[in-house]
């Protein structure tokens, strides 16, 4: 029954562009920071804030502190800029995730966010396209820790054999595989169509 299976799709690159190194480059220009600096920071940062344990107000306090740029306004406003210019959505993924709402299938964004990622303007419309979403920064959890992958299969309340996860990232699988979903890692949209008539999803 294929209203039976369940379809969890990631967001950065898979259905779009992660511009992280296009923000980076961004406020390295703007303020003379050093690129490395910038991407070592975020990358300590990143995890805090996308489950919430840090919140928007603090983010910005501590990098700007970090980067010594003084005024956070500005580096928020060339942060959140580079981010909604340079984020691209996968146009046949797109067709693809609109020919599974076609066939009913029930499709679900399981995605590693901030709270100010959440407000980008493309976001609406990318949520119309999935029965549940479940962002990080609104559960207190990310990926690749258990918890996330035990909260999505409650929130769905589906078997693990009925659910196909699809994700960039092999450590993002590993869980879920091990609870008994089927995972695809993600490598481009053709490859994933394959896949999935492989795992008995119907795209005709």
């Amino acid at each position: 029954m294929r209203k039976s299976k369940v379809l969890i799709f990631d967001f950065g690159d898979v259905i779009g562009s992660n511009p992280a190194s296009q923000i980076f480059a961004s406020i390295s220009k703007k303020f003379g920071v050093k690129y490395s600096l910038i991407e070592k920071v975020v990358s300590e940062l990143a995890p805090k804030v996308q489950k919430n344990q840090l919140s928007e107000k603090a983010f910005w306090k501590e990098l700007s502190k970090r980067l010594k740029i003084k005024n956070i306004y500005e580096l928020k406003k060339v942060w959140m800029k580079a981010y909604e210019e340079n984020v691209k959505f996968n146009r046949r993924l797109i067709a693809l995730l609109k020919k599974l709402r076609e066939k009913k299938y029930k499709l679900c964004l399981l995605s590693n966010t901030t709270k100010f990622h959440k407000k980008a303007s493309f976001r609406k419309t990318l949520e119309n396209f999935f029965d549940i979403v479940i962002y990080s920064c609104d559960v207190g959890m990310r990926k690749p820790e258990r918890e996330i992958y035990l909260f999505l299969l409650k929130k769905i309340n589906k078997s693990p054999q009925n659910c196909i996860l699809i994700d960039n990232k092999i450590e993002n699988l590993k869980c879920p595989k091990e609870l008994g979903m089927k995972v695809v890692h993600f490598k481009s949209a053709k490859q994933l169509e394959k896949e999935l008539k492989r795992l008995g999803i119907n795209l005709r």
